[in-house]
């Protein structure tokens, strides 16, 4: 990761580059979407929900890990309709 200062950030791996300016996200010069990028980087689109839901806590804070970890077992422990 480079820091251009008044500029954006870059991140070179391999052959590709992801620059950040204004934010925008750029692939190598081309235009990166938002959902494009998420999945570049493997960001389930439930933690982006679970970000939003929970603003302005941060997501690696003690409340944001919390609140996701309640809602990754709540995911997985689904409640079975029909049964009191």
């Amino acid at each position: 990761m480079y820091h251009y200062l008044m500029r954006g950030n870059k991140w070179m791996k391999g052959n590709n580059t992801v620059t950040c300016f204004r934010g925008g996200y750029k692939l190598n010069g081309e235009p990166l979407s938002n959902e494009r990028l998420a999945e570049m980087l493997h960001i389930d689109q439930r933690a982006i929900a679970v970000c939003k839901a929970i603003t302005p806590h941060e997501i690696h804070g003690t409340y944001g890990r919390a609140f996701l970890e309640g809602v990754r077992w709540a995911d997985a422990h689904p409640v079975k309709k029909g049964k009191q």
